[in-house]
């Protein structure tokens, strides 16, 4: 939690269960990346963050409601 990833490539990662609460994600790949039952609380990203195909978010825990309207899944 609360570490500085920005510009992290984390594209393909397992981060499955991973406790990224107030993790800055600016500009981190996370391409392809499973967040499945990650902790997203309090994350900190901007619309350069990539999410494309990042798996698991439909069950990461406390996905910001922003983060859910940008992919869609509201």
């Amino acid at each position: 939690s609360y570490a500085d990833l920005s510009s992290a490539y984390l594209s393909y990662a397992d981060l499955s269960s991973a406790d990224l609460s107030s993790a800055y994600l600016r500009s981190a790949d996370l391409r392809d990346a499973d967040l499945s039952s990650a902790d997203l609380n309090g994350i900190r990203f901007k619309e350069n963050t990539n999410w494309e195909n990042a798996r698991g978010l439909e069950t990461a825990k406390n996905l910001p409601d922003v983060l859910k309207q940008q992919l869609g899944l509201t």
